[in-house]
């Protein structure tokens, strides 16, 4: 009797199980991330170079991307901060929309800059790029570097409002039929990178110079020490003869 209960236990609780598997909506298996083109600039003090700014979507297993030819991104608002060193994004005009895009707003600091960007009708769709890979380009910002060699700037995505709803796949259509995705309630992951600036190989190639001139110099120097105390002695020797 006490083995037919336990049976019933079991039978029951793997039935809850199975319920709970069922009303449980699927997760399609998505990874979404903001990035830049390149991990690391390394620049010369002063310059000014351009860093593009990516949208990634990754479709794994049997899932099919989100981003189509016929479905694309409507909304990109993009942030992204800068720390640690003196490189920056020095004047809105340094940032630039997304091809595709619309501008709404820039909002430029002494630490951040954020841009707010829509795209009409069926979106911007972007690159496929395979094996389940497609991005969009959301942005451009021009870097002024810092003025000293041996900086290092860490840059950074952010979310640009968490109350906004600041990545949007699809639209809705004329006859009102929703196909929008909110790529925020997914989640996205912010990509980092960083920026270093060294001396020009020109200018090291002065200090190399400098330095091997400065050793050369002190070499000179002691050998002509060197050769009039030699030739004082000589003198000296001779004159006591």
């Amino acid at each position: 009797m006490r083995k037919c209960k336990l049976a019933m236990v079991a039978v029951a609780l793997l039935a809850c199980v199975f319920v709970i598997e069922l009303s449980t909506p699927a997760r399609a298996e998505f990874v979404y991330s903001l990035r830049f083109d390149q991990a690391e600039y390394v620049v010369a003090p002063g310059s000014t170079f351009d860093v593009q700014l990516i949208f990634r979507e990754q479709a794994t297993g049997t899932d099919s991307n989100r981003l189509t030819d016929t479905s694309g991104m409507t909304v990109a608002d993009v942030k992204v901060g800068w720390s640690g060193g003196g490189s920056k994004v020095a004047t809105e005009n340094d940032a630039q929309y997304g091809t595709g895009f619309i501008g709404i707003q820039k909002d430029l600091s002494s630490t951040d800059i954020g841009m707010l960007q829509v795209s009409l009708g069926a979106g911007v769709v972007g690159t496929d790029l395979g094996s389940g890979i497609r991005e969009v380009g959301v942005g451009t910002l021009t870097f002024t570097a810092a003025s000293t060699a041996a900086d290092l700037t860490t840059v950074s995505f952010a979310d640009y409002d968490v109350n906004l709803s600041n990545l949007i796949i699809g639209y809705d259509d004329l006859e009102g039929n929703d196909t929008t995705f909110d790529v925020d309630l997914f989640g996205v992951t912010y990509g980092s990178m960083t920026i270093r600036t060294i001396p020009e190989p020109s200018s090291m190639v002065l200090a190399s110079l400098a330095a091997a001139c400065l050793v050369s110099g002190y070499g000179v120097k002691r050998f002509r020490k060197r050769h009039r105390t030699s030739v004082s002695g000589c003198t000296e020797s001779n004159s006591h003869t």
